[in-house]
């Protein structure tokens, strides 16, 4: 994954707040002319270029136990953290999906029921097609070699 340069996006970003300004300074005609807003966001986005983006943090359980830490590698590792969680939420479908097909064999084979049946039932999943089928079957044969046990008779 490339990592994005938030570094620069606050550059560019008070680049835009101080030409903004200046031209609401110029449309007021007022010499005088001040907004808090926007001095207060340019002032805020240059502290964080001139300190490179460093903070310091103060745990809140843990008396006087300091950190510096550093915003453009927060917002990194918050990509990161995105990008991870998006991996593991589609392992997850993947699994849902197999315990879908699972369940559905188990109604069709062990239960006897037919597919109108299994269909009121939630969380199943019936093939629609020859190719679906072929996949479903796939997976069920691939399903049960990865089972740790078979069942025995009684």
């Amino acid at each position: 994954m490339t990592k994005t340069n938030y570094k620069l996006i606050a550059k560019k970003q008070l680049k835009k707040l101080e030409n903004d300004y200046e031209e609401l300074k110029i449309k007021s005609q007022d010499p005088y002319f001040e907004c808090d807003e926007y001095i207060c966001n340019i002032a805020d986005l240059e502290r964080w270029l001139e300190q490179n983006g460093d903070y310091r943090v103060e745990y809140k359980n843990y008396h006087k136990l300091m950190d510096t830490r550093n915003i453009f590698k927060d917002l990194n590792i918050i990509d990161e953290n995105i990008e991870h969680k998006k991996v593991q939420i589609e392992f997850l479908k993947n699994q849902i999906e197999d315990l879908k097909i699972e369940k559905t064999d188990i109604l069709r084979e062990d239960l006897k029921l037919e597919n109108n049946q299994v269909r009121k039932i939630k969380h199943t999943n019936i093939p629609n097609g020859i190719k679906e089928i072929k996949i479903n079957l796939a997976k069920i044969r691939e399903i049960k070699n990865k089972k740790l046990y078979k069942y025995a008779p009684q």
